[in-house]
């Protein structure tokens, strides 16, 4: 399966789903490194706006893997999420100094403009064409209208089939299969990954075994999730891992997101330091979802 981006004149990473920086959007999840549809990361931005590059100053610390970074100056024309602004700073690739990727980003130059979609710390998600404002608004509405779970101590969950419509590359009859987690307590919380349970039940009513991917750790890893932010656990959820042995149809789907153990995280590198995981139970309701092999 071929690489995908989310730009239109570039295709290249989610890190929990996580979320990410231009470099990561989607590096540690999908099957093949696929990243996620362009809605995901609508719904992860703190910002969404459509504008113009007036200015890129590359004097600026950090750089990876032989690209250089630099922080653009945007002029704002429309604010489609997050407050309005007049111009908005995003960080960008400004450079390559031999590359060795094996998937190149698009680098980024004034003049460049569209709808920027940007990561609480500026990091560009992606651009899209200046001519999808309609389908953009669209996808922020029913992304607001979702139904979460009643919170448990402290995260609230959702899960549901995403119909990409932003992306050219991407087949909008072929759903993708999300789940999402938000904090909405006043406190950083760490929710354990590989925590998910999914049952899928044909048009006949017969139950199809899935391919879960369940972490047997005396321990669950876990990451931090901060007042306020969301992110995606479904890493691992790609139709195409899940319903392998499924044939054609509408499914209805269920996803369970549990934990009772205790966690730990990464502290310095190679090394895992004790954390307190969040525990609870979160079953959002079940919903529909075509299978097309």
């Amino acid at each position: 399966m071929k690489n995908r981006g989310h730009d239109q004149n570039s295709r290249w990473p989610i890190g929990a789903i996580a979320v990410v920086s231009v470099l990561f959007l989607c590096s540690e999840g999908r099957a093949g490194g696929v990243p996620p549809p362009m809605e995901v990361f609508l719904d992860l931005a703190e910002n969404v706006v459509a504008g113009q590059v007036t200015a890129i100053n590359t004097n600026i610390p950090g750089s990876h893997s032989g690209l250089i970074f630099g922080k653009a100056t945007i002029a704002v024309s429309q604010t489609l999420k997050g407050p309005h602004t007049k111009t908005i700073e995003a960080k960008v690739v400004a450079a390559m100094i031999d590359y060795q990727g094996s998937a190149t980003p698009h680098l980024r130059r004034v003049g460049d403009s569209g709808i920027w979609i940007l990561s609480r710390d500026g990091s560009e998600y992606g651009l899209v064409s200046a001519d999808k404002v309609k389908q953009v608004e669209q996808a922020l509405k029913l992304l607001d209208k979702r139904a979460w779970t009643k919170q448990v101590n402290g995260l609230q969950a959702w899960a549901g089939a995403i119909y990409p419509q932003l992306d050219p590359d991407y087949d909008s009859s072929r759903p993708w299969l999300e789940m999402a987690v938000r904090n909405v307590s006043d406190h950083e919380i760490y929710y354990p990954l590989n925590s998910m349970e999914v049952t899928a039940v044909a048009e006949d009513g017969k139950t199809v075994p899935m391919n879960n991917f369940p972490d047997t750790r005396e321990r669950a890893y876990c990451r931090k999730i901060l007042p306020g932010e969301t992110v995606y656990l479904s890493d691992f959820l790609s139709p195409f891992n899940c319903f392998q042995d499924a044939k054609d149809g509408t499914y209805t789907v269920s996803l369970k997101y549990e934990n009772a153990r205790d966690g730990e995280t990464t502290g310095k590198p190679g090394y895992c330091v004790p954390v307190k995981a969040w525990k609870g139970f979160l079953t959002p309701a079940p919903f529909p979802f075509p299978i097309k092999k």
